[in-house]
């Protein structure tokens, strides 16, 4: 099958896997967000504005804990607070600045979703668009989830690396008869439970990197 003729097939395919008189989309998000509903515009929109709110909450929660680990700080070189009070400090910064990452690109996100559903629309009433345009379109959300992905997965190491922390921190305790074992059990529990989630969104992470490639490949090669 000739080059072009595979692409506009595959474009096809994926507007019509978008039609507005598809009963349900179901879409499940990375961070486990659930199943959506896609079916007009006005469910877009909507959601936009919650990922825009979601935006507006996570930069006052950035702000909070940035200044609060600037105190932290000070009382950490002054002995004043523990190591691991510190290192929970520094991550609750590290995990709101992603959960802000995340959701200004689920923003962008869902616009590139309206644009393609106003397409699919369009194509429906008989208006194709070019072609060209719309593999693009199909490319830019590629790379918007895998931006969302890359925010996910830095939340989930930050997690990680205060989980590992707290682990060795413990142990220590636990070595000199400070901590019970009961304690060391239930935050090696959540180390691992940590490491499972990196593992996890880091191999979806890749296939949104290689489904990313190949869409902006497929834009790339067709003709202006």
């Amino acid at each position: 099958m000739p080059k072009r003729l595979f692409v506009t097939v595959l474009v096809a395919l994926s507007i019509q896997a978008f039609s507005i008189e598809t009963p349900e989309l179901k879409v499940k998000g990375l961070d486990h967000e659930g199943l959506f509903h896609w079916n007009d515009f006005k469910e877009i929109e909507d959601q936009i504005k919650f990922f825009e709110i979601e935006a507006e909450h996570q930069k006052y929660e950035v702000e909070l804990a940035q200044a609060k680990f600037k105190i932290d700080q000070r009382l950490h070189n002054s002995k004043a607070i523990s190591d691991i009070d510190f290192m929970k400090s520094k991550m609750d910064v590290e995990v709101k600045a992603a959960n802000l990452d995340a959701a200004t690109r689920k923003v962008k996100e869902r616009r590139i979703y309206i644009e393609i559903k106003k397409q699919t629309l369009e194509a429906r009433q008989g208006k194709t668009p070019p072609l060209k345009k719309t593999a693009q379109l199909y490319a830019d959300s590629w790379k918007a989830k895998l931006e969302v992905g890359k925010a996910l997965v830095s939340r989930a190491q930050a997690e990680l690396d205060y989980a590992n922390f707290h682990y060795r921190s413990v142990e220590q305790l636990q070595n000199h008869n400070v901590a019970t074992l009961e304690e060391l059990l239930e935050v090696s529990a959540e180390k691992k439970e940590k490491e499972a989630s990196v593992s996890m969104l880091t191999e979806r992470l890749k296939s949104l990197e290689q489904t990313s490639a190949e869409a902006q490949k497929i834009a790339d090669d067709l003709m202006p």
